[in-house]
């Protein structure tokens, strides 16, 4: 009886080895960033303060000397953040608008199974 139990050990690892690796082949890292848009208004005392922009549009881009053309429209919410996700590692700009009102262009680096947070402010 202990023979038998013992022959189907062999079976059992290799049967648990290709469960793990299918459940690991199924699972693909994403790298995301979240961009935060504040605007500056003076608060008590002449104090700046930033605050939440909603409605701008955040757009992420490549350079086309470093990677594929990739270019992402984004409009912030109530919180004045907006997500973007990619599969691979990339170095990629960002900038914001509201109307007229245009930040400057800054470089991201996105980095699969890594979240990076960015925050921009527009000029006023």
């Amino acid at each position: 009886m202990l023979k038998q139990n013992l022959s189907h050990r062999p079976l059992l690892l290799i049967s648990m080895f290709a469960l793990v690796g299918i459940v690991s082949c199924g699972v693909e890292d994403i790298a995301k960033a979240k961009v935060t848009v504040v605007e500056e208004q003076a608060g008590p005392q002449i104090q700046l303060t930033q605050v939440p922009v909603a409605g701008a549009t955040v757009r992420f881009y490549s350079d086309r000397m470093l990677t594929d053309h990739i270019t992402s429209l984004q409009t912030s919410g109530s919180t004045g953040e907006v997500s973007f996700e990619y599969p691979y590692e990339a170095y990629l700009f960002y900038d914001a608008t509201l109307g007229t009102r245009e930040s400057n262009g800054h470089m991201i680096h996105m980095v699969p199974g890594e979240t990076v947070s960015e925050q921009v402010v527009l000029p006023q």
